[in-house]
């Protein structure tokens, strides 16, 4: 029985890392790199977004599900990731820095 109560814990941490570290993530760098001054690059801009898709991916990677489980979880996860981030970036700065497009 603590066997899969551990088993259902370590499910919840890792899909709560996967769901909140991107977007963490994202947001430090955001908040670092446009805080202090507006001289950011495109390549780093994209570099971060990596980072942080990268980041939620290895939660996904390790779920104790099957590997073909994680390999249809880590197709949809990724791409669909990068969008919610894309949009959150936009969002972010418009509202904290009340800058935007």
């Amino acid at each position: 029985m603590e066997q899969i109560e551990t088993r259902r814990r370590r499910l919840g941490r890792l899909l709560f890392g996967a769901a909140t570290a991107p977007f963490v993530l994202a947001s430090a760098y955001l908040f670092f790199t446009r805080w202090p001054s507006y001289r950011f690059t495109t390549f780093s801009d994209y570099a971060a977004l990596a980072v942080s898709v990268l980041a939620g991916a290895v939660f996904v990677a390790v779920l104790p599900i099957s590997s073909h489980q994680r390999i249809l979880s880590l197709f949809i996860y990724v791409p669909l990731l990068a969008m919610m981030l894309i949009f959150y970036t936009f969002w972010f700065i418009a509202v904290i820095f009340h800058d935007g497009l």
